[in-house]
């Protein structure tokens, strides 16, 4: 039987300790006419749970409006009139693919082939039941249901698409504009660089003798040895200059483990097959600190010598997986990589990655394992992906644009074509292995200062790389001449946002540095007072303002053919291979079009502007060797090689592509690109046709511009009474 509830008398009945009858108002209330209150309502069991209950359905209705939302946005996409194509490319095992960290950044959906889909049985069953209809289908999640949505909603757009021959009058110019005119990229400087690498490859395997036995290098070392290569004080010089220079622009160890382990105690440094190999592969660097320890004529014996005995101390290890035995694979594979034999390069790879994946489990498995050592193996991997980056590039998986002539007349063996299939690419499932999503270094309490801030500059750059990378996809190997104006926006605000919101303040440079129309001088009075002003900053900024260019850079009109090079047309070094002038019916001609045609062009020629400041900086001010922002260098020269129209004859002509303030000052630093290449980029002994190239583009900027080289850039000229060569 149940027992009644407790009256709770209301506060004037419970003061005076009077019968209460607990109504609202009670019965003595309502009788002397005064106020009822309850200072505490009696609830009963199923009224406690009200507020639980409403807490509970308002957030089942938040998660319901944001599937909605979400629904609505993919339909919204679907019902574009192209969709994007898939973001990947036929290489499945490219390493680009392995660079990407994009977990957390949404890309835009790609579509479902229906000719697939419809071989595919649905198991859904309707039946007729007491209460009507119902229809029982296989869908098991959220992700089932947005599948079958996007089958769906193209199923009914196909149905709704009027034929692609005939001409829809009513369409509407707001619809037109969502797609804006993709153009071919003007690449000729990456396209001859790219070129000349190939050809630099080649030479260096024709002249090269076979690699030696590692069994017979015993003979080889014991001969002719420099006194000052043995010296303990000159290794620790080269490696001195090695952790001042190159390692604050790409971290790929860990500074104090790596003395702890192979140099601090040890008294004869010569006997680490890592020292030594690393000894070898800092020699081949191309960075003018190095030529100040070791003479340009001296590099080539120096380098054999430390590499033969590197080969010599790991021949009776070769086979034992240790950290030693990974260490010397890895940095002879990125020796013989600097000296372009990509083949040789491959092979240590492929060895070193083997001996990684059973480090990998030893390392995560062992209970004992010292955090320093850890680390140092995490960061080494930055320079595995290094080095198979650069084998990608020689077998042109990097996107660089290489179109070969058709006609069997042109080829020959020294085309770009016949010298990739020399060069082995990686194997599928070694390129799967070699992946920087899982290897994100950890900043350790030792580190401080310039190391810290180095070492966040790397991960910050990876994820700026992952954001472009769905976008790169898209734009570059694409057949389409279009791209979607909301792709393009979405684009460039989450890399906007990205670059000013995740990444610090302490870590940005001031934008007042790079406001329009400053001169040279202001330019560098404000980036030498900012308050952030280190080579992490200026690294940053070069790779945001080089993440503007990619994205803006298929939006640029190209030059029209007619107008070939005035000067030199018999040379096809730095063939400006101008594309034909587009048809009027195959251009959007709307206001809105225009105008993002003009806006690329000036974000494009501000950026370059600003890449080669920097890197003028750089190079004048803080003595740093700028190789690795070559890709950097050489687009913002593309892009100031194209404002500036370089051969065409008319200079009104010139000024319909490029307006004149445009043109002059871009003719003025295409000049001061000359100059910033023979300062800050330097060479070692297998870079003999890079030097010859960079020589031949020099001379035709110069004539082309009627300029006069400027020799007081200092220099190294292989073809000196000390030559290198």
């Amino acid at each position: 039987m149940t027992s009644k509830s407790k009256n709770v008398p209301c506060e004037g009945c419970r003061e005076r300790k009077k019968k209460c009858s607990s109504g609202l108002p009670c019965d003595r209330c309502k009788r002397l006419g005064i106020e009822c209150t309850y200072y505490n309502p009696a609830l009963t069991h199923a009224d406690r749970s009200i507020a639980t209950n409403n807490k509970e359905l308002e957030a089942q209705v938040d998660e319901l409006q944001r599937i909605a939302n979400s629904l609505e946005d993919e339909m919204d996409r679907l019902q574009q009139p192209d969709s994007l194509d898939s973001t990947h490319d036929d290489n499945g095992s490219n390493l680009s693919d392995a660079v990407s960290i994009t977990e957390q950044f949404p890309e835009i959906a790609e579509p479902v082939d229906l000719a697939t889909v419809n071989d595919i049985p649905l198991k859904w069953h309707m039946s007729l039941g007491k209460y009507g209809l119902s229809l029982e289908t296989d869908i098991q999640s959220f992700d089932d249901l947005l599948h079958q949505v996007r089958i769906f909603g193209q199923a009914l757009l196909r149905g709704r698409k009027a034929p692609s021959t005939l001409k829809n009058d009513n369409t509407s110019p707001n619809q037109l504009s969502k797609m804006l005119r993709r153009y071919p990229i003007f690449t000729p400087l990456r396209r001859a660089n790219y070129r000349a690498k190939l050809r630099c490859v080649r030479m260096n395997e024709k002249e090269d003798t076979p690699e030696t036995p590692t069994s017979d290098t015993s003979t080889t070392t014991t001969t002719a040895i420099d006194l000052d290569l043995t010296d303990r004080q000159h290794i620790l010089q080269l490696l001195q200059a090695y952790f001042e220079c190159q390692f604050y622009q790409c971290v790929m160890m860990h500074r104090e483990t790596f003395y702890s382990l192979f140099v601090n105690d040890n008294d004869d440094l010569l006997s680490s097959p890592v020292v030594s190999s690393l000894c070898a592969a800092i020699i081949t660097l191309r960075c003018r600190h190095i030529r100040d320890i070791i003479p340009c004529e001296k590099q080539a014996h120096a380098h054999t010598f430390y590499l033969n005995r590197a080969r010599d101390l790991i021949a009776t290890k070769f086979d034992v997986p240790t950290l030693e035995t990974f260490m010397t694979f890895l940095f002879m594979a990125l020796y013989y990589i600097n000296l372009m034999y990509p083949n040789r390069s491959r092979k240590y790879l492929e060895l070193a990655v083997r001996i990684r994946h059973v480090l990998a489990n030893d390392y995560e498995t062992s209970k004992d394992t010292d955090m320093h050592e850890y680390e140092l193996f995490k960061r080494l991997h930055t320079m595995l992906f290094d080095i198979a980056h650069q084998i990608d590039f020689f077998n042109n998986h990097r996107g660089v644009p290489d179109d070969q002539p058709t006609n069997d007349s042109t080829k020959d063996d020294t085309s770009s074509g016949s010298l990739r299939l020399k060069t082995q690419p990686l194997s599928p499932e070694l390129a799967k292995q070699i992946s920087l999503s899982k290897h994100t270094p950890a900043p350790l309490p030792d580190e401080k200062g310039g190391h810290l801030r180095a070492l966040m500059k790397d991960v910050y750059t990876t994820r700026m790389i992952a954001l472009l990378h769905p976008y790169i996809c898209t734009t570059r190997p694409s057949d389409k001449d279009t791209i979607p104006e909301s792709f393009v926006i979405k684009t460039e605000t989450m890399y906007n946002h990205y670059c000013f919101t995740e990444i610090p303040a302490e870590y940005r440079l001031s934008l007042t540095i790079f406001e329009n129309d400053i001169s040279d001088d202001e330019f560098q009075s404000r980036l030498t007072n900012d308050h952030h002003l280190d080579i992490t900053a200026i690294c940053l900024a070069i790779r945001y303002y080089h993440g503007l260019i990619t994205i803006h850079e298929p939006l640029m009109p190209s030059l029209p053919r007619h107008f070939t090079r005035a000067y030199h047309p018999e040379r096809s070094l730095v063939k400006c291979d101008y594309t034909s002038e587009p048809k009027p019916s195959d251009i959007l001609l709307t206001e809105q079009m225009e105008t993002y045609h003009l806006r690329a062009l000036e974000v494009c020629h501000r950026s370059a502007i600003i890449i080669v400041r920097l890197l003028e900086f750089l190079s004048h001010k803080k003595n740093i060797c700028c190789y690795m922002f070559m890709p950097c260098f050489l687009t913002a020269w593309d892009i100031l090689t194209r404002n500036a129209c370089l051969g065409l004859v008319d200079p009104e002509e010139a000024q319909k592509y490029a307006p004149i303030r445009v043109l002059k000052l871009s003719r003025d630093y295409c000049l001061r690109c000359v100059e910033l290449l023979r300062k800050a980029f330097h060479f070692n002994t297998g870079d003999r046709i890079m030097w010859e190239h960079h020589q031949d583009v020099e001379n035709e900027i110069l004539s082309s511009l009627f300029a006069t080289r400027p020799y007081t850039a200092d220099y190294w000229d292989p073809f000196s009474s000390t030559s290198a060569w």
